[in-house]
């Protein structure tokens, strides 16, 4: 009786936290499926410890069969965390699905540890209790944003409005429901505001940029990410999808990029951001751009010739968008650029 009471409590304490998992929106999932194909891509770090306690990673999607119909995937799971911006999946004990933008505080286990397989594909490895296999994932970034723009009730600053969550979506809202929708749509900008307001236009800024620190309201499907605030829009380009790569190795006597378009602040008046560099580099025609030390926006069509880093090594935030890395001491942030 004892474990069936630690069992009914556990579940509670998932459904109240995690609506996401209990209430699909049909609409966004046949959207989820459109966008993110089938993907073996992604790439397995390892077997990792998690503590009941203390979670290694910090957003749980499901709890297989509890939450979710269907049995657990590494392919379900990598959707799920790619559609709410995450860049890690864990999943965990054959029925967790996990996803964070950072893992392994508690260290790493012995690969033989994770060794319970998944229930929808059992030649694939699910973790095992309190041991999370842990998947870097295919993506798309926030290297598409534009800034923090000044909206107006009256006169608003983008044109189509694509939901009011959750009045009018079960699901909470994210950067990516709202990119999918704008994106489907054929429009060129997405505005996401107060945490709750999904926006699309081919135009935006007709009111003007505001400071950064005013798009301080977290996007409630991912709280490691803002969705604007109140009259604020945080603009994102949807028309390109930037392919993370990885933290490489630079040097400087024998620099692995080629083209070095912007030191910041020194060159430009605007501080640097992954749109930015990216905006710069697809336009002189470079297939990679890659980002160094939260200043430097470097283009060219080969990387790697010094090797890849340590994904901990790039960790300095983009200064006009901190809640994307901009590399490290004489390591990049690599993104393959769409167009």
């Amino acid at each position: 009786m004892k474990r069936l009471t630690v069992f009914a409590a556990y579940f509670v304490v998932i459904s109240s936290a995690h609506e996401l998992c209990t209430r699909e929106d049909a609409e966004r999932l046949s959207y989820e499926i459109a966008e993110l194909k089938e993907n073996n891509q992604d790439t397995y770090i390892g077997c990792f410890i998690d503590v009941v306690r203390d979670r290694d990673l910090t957003n749980l999607q499901g709890f297989f069969p509890a939450t979710h119909a269907t049995p657990n995937t590494l392919d379900f799971c990598s959707k799920r965390c790619r559609i709410l911006g995450f860049i890690y999946m864990g999943v965990q004990n054959g029925q967790d699905c996990w996803c964070s933008n950072t893992y392994g505080k508690h260290g790493e286990a012995p690969h033989s540890q994770c060794n319970v397989p998944c229930p929808g594909n059992r030649d694939t490895m699910c973790g095992a209790g309190q041991r999370n296999s842990i998947y870097k994932l295919v993506q798309t970034h926030n290297e598409n944003y534009v800034g923090c723009f000044i909206d107006v009730g009256r006169d608003r600053d983008m044109t189509n409005f694509q939901g009011l969550f959750p009045a009018t979506h079960a699901t909470p809202n994210t950067l990516g429901f709202c990119s999918v929708k704008c994106r489907k749509l054929g429009f060129k900008y997405m505005g996401v505001q107060n945490g709750q307001d999904c926006w699309c236009s081919n135009t935006y800024g007709k009111h003007g940029e505001a400071p950064q620190h005013q798009c301080n309201v977290s996007c409630p499907g991912n709280k490691e990410t803002m969705c604007g605030a109140v009259y604020r829009n945080s603009i994102y380009i949807v028309g390109h999808k930037d392919t993370y790569i990885g933290c490489f190795v630079d040097v400087t006597s024998n620099r692995d990029m080629s083209n070095l378009q912007g030191f910041f602040p020194a060159s430009h008046v605007t501080p640097n951001s992954l749109s930015f560099c990216s905006r710069r580099c697809r336009a002189n025609g470079f297939k990679y751009m890659g980002v160094q030390n939260g200043q430097d926006c470097w283009c060219s069509n080969t990387y790697g010739k010094h090797g890849e880093a340590h994904h901990s090594s790039c960790n300095i935030p983009c200064p006009g968008y901190r809640d994307d890395m901009c590399g490290g001491l004489h390591r990049n942030s690599i993104y393959k650029l769409d167009g």
